[in-house]
């Protein structure tokens, strides 16, 4: 709750929290879960910062469609209505997802497909296309568009590395030009994008000192270091009384969007 409700004792930003709070949907599987999970969020005032992470990446998989409106009425019969957060483009949603687009409130694409490359499937800005659902009423509260930054921002496996599909996209690995940290919230205040969502910040955490070489690229998915009293586990010595997580430059270089968002 410190986190969520911004009370969290001595931080050094005082009010600071969570903006947003997703519950993963295996949350489903546990009889009440989602139900206390609603009670809480009114009760403590977080309700409109509530969401259930719906699925991920279904891509144009009918199975994983037909996954996503399985747990979207498995959440209903729970909990009635209640927010969701899907990662998917506008175009697969509507040509996949066999009505759930409706029931949608948080659209997530990845950054690669909101402004696609010439020869690409999606080519050109395709932000225009995801006004009419954000101007549909949709009920309360009302939508919202995201999006998502990934190792597409850089090859997905060795043999992609060098991908030219890959090249300048904005991402979060050790190894991409700081501009790329720090283009996400230019490009959200561009496109009229509400947020950023991001798998991970601790992905690698026990070896960050050494090695964070994961999904085809350094750093994805780990934004902190552990910070040791003592050096421990190969981490250097901080000092002082307490070990503390250490930021990375890239999350400094992130953490920078434009106002007004």
């Amino acid at each position: 709750m410190p986190l969520i409700n911004g009370t969290s004792g001595p931080a050094r930003l005082q009010g600071a929290q969570l903006t947003a709070v997703d519950i993963s949907w295996i949350c489903l599987d546990e009889p009440g879960c989602l139900r206390r999970w609603r009670n809480l969020a009114r009760s403590r005032g977080f309700a409109g910062r509530l969401s259930l992470y719906l699925c991920d990446e279904p891509l144009q998989e009918l199975s994983l469609w037909e996954e996503c409106r399985t747990r979207d009425a498995k959440a209903r019969r729970q909990a009635g209505s209640f927010p969701n957060l899907v990662t998917t483009s506008i175009r697969n949603a509507s040509e996949f997802g066999g009505g759930l687009l409706s029931r949608i409130r948080t659209i997530v694409p990845v950054v690669n497909e909101m402004v696609g490359r010439t020869g690409s499937e999606f080519a050109g800005n395709q932000r225009p296309s995801y006004s009419p659902f954000l101007k549909s009423k949709g009920g309360s509260p009302k939508r919202r568009l995201w999006f998502y930054t990934s190792c597409l921002s850089h090859g997905c496996e060795d043999t992609e590395a060098t991908d030219p599909s890959a090249d300048g996209r904005p991402g979060y690995v050790i190894d991409q030009p700081a501009s790329q940290a720090r283009a996400p919230g230019w490009l959200a205040f561009e496109y009229g994008v509400s947020g950023e969502l991001y798998f991970q910040t601790t992905q690698s955490l026990s070896t960050a000192w050494q090695d964070q070489y994961v999904f085809g690229g350094h750093g994805d998915g780990t934004l902190f270091y552990p910070g040791s009293v003592a050096g421990l586990g190969g981490a250097p010595a901080i000092g002082g009384t307490h070990d503390i997580p250490i930021e990375s430059i890239r999350l400094k270089r992130a953490s920078r969007w434009p106002r007004g968002l």
